[in-house]
């Protein structure tokens, strides 16, 4: 499967369904042409196979929208998608029944970078902001190795989200503040070899669309990360193991003031040493490949300190969902934490780490108002934390 089949594809998807009835659409495909997706052969023909079969389905039907320009956008570096996004929403005129369809095509980092660049872009000012509320709407397919943050785990289910009834909604994003910035000798200072942590230059606030955290899981995605920059792939399963035996060694854990809050209310305050801390916009998400971290309403969860021996005892349960059921974290729901520690600790958003160190402390994750427009099945069994319109 090609990016060029893809987007001819899409085109005959959201032609045929009667959520763009009328609807004059510009179509723009923001494609990593270096994803697996596209250039692993057995991932490239298993996907042909899968867009044929959903074409399949719908063969036949009549086109419902009035018109339909499309354009196929590569990115050619890290940080291209944010830039594309920006352009592409800059680019905007609203009119009555014109709509501008974004596909992010990569793994979660292509679809991080294209909602970030949205999100960024609608902060600018109040007109922006309308604009990507409402004549805007993204859709993300999964064509790299996590796939959390997309539309669908599979490529095949994500297409077929666009044969299925659906609705429009604004969703929220988790916006990660600091209170100060990091220097390069401040990390020296600390032990740690800036060259190492090739994002401190990227400067925050962050974005998540799907879980934030800090901490282990911030250690798993940065070894991850390291990995496959050397050998593309999956490697997600082994760096757990070997965070399990080795994060503990590397950012031994210390206590933290971690504060809860539902809207302005302050629900509790946790004093402890956390193995990680987990925050998703809204419960039912997963993280490192489908990995059930909420698989229930619960959007936070704190894992207390361990030794290495529980950790690999329990490593399989952080992996089904099921350490939600034990002593091993506390989980509740909420919209903000604030977060105070004084030692160096990595943080990831979506797959994406950066290295906090004490000046950057207190630490703010909170949910958003709902902002970017996104396409929600009829029949969703839960909220995905989104505001349908």
């Amino acid at each position: 499967m090609t990016p060029q089949d893809l987007l001819k594809g899409i085109e005959n998807l959201i032609s045929v369904n009667p959520l763009f009835t009328g609807k004059d659409l510009n179509l723009f495909v923001i494609a990593n042409e270096k994803a697996g997706g596209f250039t692993q052969t057995k991932e490239s023909e298993k996907n042909q196979v899968s867009l044929d079969k959903v074409l399949k389905q719908v063969e036949g039907k009549e086109t419902v929208t009035a018109s339909i320009t499309s354009e196929l956008v590569g990115t050619e570096r890290a940080g291209h998608g944010e830039e594309l996004a920006a352009k592409i929403a800059a680019g905007v005129q609203p009119e009555k029944n014109r709509l501008t369809v974004i596909v992010a095509a990569g793994g979660d980092g292509t679809s991080l970078e294209v909602q970030t660049g949205l999100t960024k872009w609608a902060n600018e000012s109040e007109s922006n902001k309308k604009i990507v509320q409402n004549d805007i709407v993204i859709f993300r397919l999964p064509l790299g190795t996590g796939n959390d943050g997309t539309d669908g785990h599979t490529f095949e289910e994500s297409l077929n989200v666009l044969t299925m009834s659906l609705h429009f909604a604004n969703a929220r994003a988790i916006k990660l503040s600091v209170s100060g910035e990091v220097t390069e000798e401040g990390i020296k200072e600390a032990g740690k070899n800036p060259a190492d942590y090739g994002n401190v230059e990227v400067k925050a606030p962050w974005y998540s669309f799907n879980v934030a955290g800090i901490g282990l899981d911030a250690f798993v995605c940065w070894k991850t990360n390291e990995e496959k920059a050397k050998h593309p792939g999956n490697h997600y399963s082994i760096m757990v193991d070997f965070a399990t035996l080795n994060y503990n060694k590397a950012f031994p854990p210390e206590d933290a003031e971690i504060k809860i809050y539902d809207g302005d209310e302050l629900k509790e305050t946790l004093n402890t040493a956390f193995e990680m801390l987990t925050f998703g916009v809204s419960g039912h998400r997963t993280f490192g490949g489908g990995k059930q971290i909420f698989p229930v309403d619960d959007n936070v969860a704190c894992v207390c300190k361990l030794d290495v021996m529980t950790m690999v005892m329990q490593n399989k349960k952080f992996n089904d969902g099921s350490y939600i059921k034990t002593e091993l974290a506390k989980t509740c729901k909420a919209t903000k934490l604030v977060v105070n520690y004084d030692h160096p600790v990595l943080c990831e958003l979506d797959g994406e780490t950066h290295l906090l160190m004490k000046e950057n402390f207190p630490v703010t994750l909170e949910l958003t108002e709902p902002c970017i427009q996104v396409l929600e099945r009829d029949d969703l069994e839960w909220s995905r934390g989104a505001e349908r319109k």
